[in-house]
């Protein structure tokens, strides 16, 4: 799957709130694997976007550094973040519902599984809907 270094970056946090729920074991696993590319990559790109920033950036008033846009290195960071990387993986289908106990009397049913649309914003690449 090619996606944008951003695109990495911004799945983690989705994808570890999205790792949060209980889901059938075959969609875990495959999430599990898309997590383990994700953050693979991600640490690649936090480690040159770090030492760009500790190379060329500039403290600001609470004395941590940062590249600022005037920066002539923070087209370059901004290249790199938009530069396409290859995930030796593939989407996977969320259940539309998902098992669960009645609260009331402890009775197995199923139910609708429901996840904030802010979740699913940052997913786009890694799932489809069942």
């Amino acid at each position: 799957m090619k996606i944008t270094r951003r695109e990495v970056l911004n799945s983690r946090g989705a994808l570890k709130i999205l790792m949060g729920y209980k889901i059938p074991v075959s969609v875990s696993y495959r999430l599990a694997k898309i997590g383990i590319a994700v953050e693979a990559e991600a640490k690649a790109i936090t480690t040159t976007t770090d030492k760009m920033v500790t190379d060329y950036g500039v403290e600001n008033d609470k004395g941590v550094k940062e590249l600022k846009t005037d920066n002539e290195h923070y087209k370059e960071l901004d290249e790199l973040l938009d530069g396409e990387v290859n995930l030796d993986v593939e989407p996977v289908t969320l259940p539309a519902k998902v098992a669960s106990t009645c609260d009331k009397c402890n009775h197995n049913m199923d139910k609708p599984f429901e996840i904030e649309p802010i979740v699913l914003m940052f997913l786009d690449k890694f799932i489809t809907v069942g």
